[in-house]
């Protein structure tokens, strides 16, 4: 089920474009100079930290695909590869019960 709302919702932004914003509501920060991988751990500790409910989930997962369309945007499409590459690395090594029903 979860991973039904998240393949949705991810489908969802993805129709919409790439035209995500650089705020982030969660407190971390972004800075398009970080290594894009190093950007990517940080949302993902974040989101891990941060989040108490399914719908949680689903608004970092928006806001990383947005970052990642803003990183393949600024600097192309290796430095989105990383962010995303990042981020699910960080998941699995802090939540692997989480990670395996983002990406599995």
């Amino acid at each position: 089920m979860i991973k039904k709302l998240l393949i949705a919702a991810l489908t969802a932004s993805t129709l919409a474009g790439c035209s995500g914003t650089q705020t982030d509501n969660d407190g971390t920060v972004y800075n398009p100079d970080m290594n894009p991988s190093d950007l990517g751990r940080s949302k993902a500790k974040a989101m891990v930290e941060g989040c108490s409910d399914t719908m949680d989930v689903q608004h970092f997962l928006l806001e990383v695909h947005a970052q990642a369309c803003e990183l393949r945007q600024q600097r192309g499409e290796n430095a989105a590869r990383e962010y995303r590459e990042g981020f699910e690395d960080e998941v699995r090594e802090l939540n692997p019960d989480l990670a395996a029903r983002i990406f599995d």
